[in-house]
């Protein structure tokens, strides 16, 4: 018996799409192989290392102090194995953080090293999945993932890095959901600042860091350059250093309508003769950013550093106000109990 071609080639194109389904099939096991094999989470850190593990981390160490705040705001700090030796040597930072975890107020989480260096039998001996860092030796970094212990090197230079450091966290410790909520609320934020200087013509700042360096500045490519940006004002120095050097002269010529501080008195501005002509000076509009815990632009904490310098430039909002702001963010940033208890730290300091 003769089939009808078209009952024929109905059949070959069946045979032809059931094959077609098979070769996906087995390509999606493939790659579900591939992505077991190489570890079910994936990301590239922002010094753009490829990190993989194989489920979220449950036990990390954190050396680098910014991404340590991260870990708090994302409430994964029950993961904490170990901390940067320097929470607990900072005064003001272990006053800040023994009210965030009672471990560190007990001085009860190991330290096995800083932002630059780390000792490696120490690391391993936490037994951790993973470790979050800024610097650390090449031959660490190996030793480390020839173990089987993943490591994240943040940088935290700008805020695109903060977005996708919390974003990468988020991923690799479980909490999507919170780093989402993390990134809309300062998203709104920020916007909501933009939005009430668009129409304003923008002050010129000048930015001094801290322990007297009012010499020293911040320079277009660094994080406080950006939240000087968010705050409507215009940053004097156009140097694409992080921190630059001046000279009186140079500050002098710049002639900012504003001067911000970092940890230090203005007297070291209004006592010097060298600089009395300048408009902030003359005008007395000097403020002083402190204590510097709760202004870390390398966080989040970025919107308190934006808050400030925008109200304080143009005269914004009223001393309670502030404080009701500040309050939102901290008790938003970590939580109801956690950040009335900071708050109540920082209106005191």
């Amino acid at each position: 018996m003769t089939l009808p071609n078209s009952f024929v080639t109905l059949n070959k194109n069946r045979v032809t799409f059931f094959l077609f389904l098979l070769f996906i099939l087995s390509m999606m096991v493939s790659c579900a192989k591939t992505e077991n094999q190489n570890g079910k989470l994936s990301t590239t850190d922002t010094q753009g290392n490829t990190v993989r593990i194989e489920k979220p981390a449950q036990r990390i160490v954190v050396l680098y102090e910014p991404l340590l705040e991260t870990v708090y705001m994302l409430q994964k700090q029950e993961t904490l194995v170990g901390i940067p030796s320097k929470i607990y040597t900072d005064a003001d930072n272990h006053k800040a953080y023994a009210l965030m975890d009672t471990r560190i107020a007990e001085k009860k989480i190991a330290t096995p090293g800083d932002m630059e260096s780390a000792n490696l039998e120490s690391l391993v001996a936490m037994n951790p999945d993973l470790v979050i860092a800024y610097q650390l030796s090449p031959n660490v970094i190996s030793s480390l993932k020839e173990m089987g212990i993943a490591v994240y090197m943040g940088k935290s230079e700008t805020y695109q890095d903060i977005e996708k450091e919390i974003k990468d966290l988020a991923l690799l410790l479980d909490a999507k959901e919170r780093g989402e909520a993390l990134l809309s609320f300062a998203k709104k934020e920020f916007e909501m600042m933009a939005q009430a200087v668009k129409d304003v013509t923008p002050k010129s700042a000048y930015f001094s860091w801290a322990n007297g360096r009012i010499y020293t500045t911040t320079g277009q490519t660094s994080m406080m350059n950006e939240c000087l940006v968010f705050a409507g004002v215009k940053n004097v120095c156009t140097s694409q250093m992080d921190q630059a050097n001046i000279n009186p002269e140079t500050l002098a010529s710049w002639n900012p309508d504003v001067i911000f501080m970092w940890n230090d008195s203005p007297s070291l501005f209004y006592q010097n003769p060298q600089l009395s002509g300048v408009n902030a000076i003359k005008h007395k509009q000097i403020y002083t950013l402190m204590p510097m815990h709760y202004f870390n632009p390398h966080t989040l904490k970025a919107l308190l550093t934006t808050l400030y310098m925008q109200s304080w430039a143009y005269q914004m909002h009223s001393e309670e106000i502030l404080l009701q702001k500040s309050k939102e963010y901290l008790v938003f940033l970590y939580g109801e109990k956690t950040g009335n208890a900071l708050f109540q730290q920082f209106r005191k300091s």
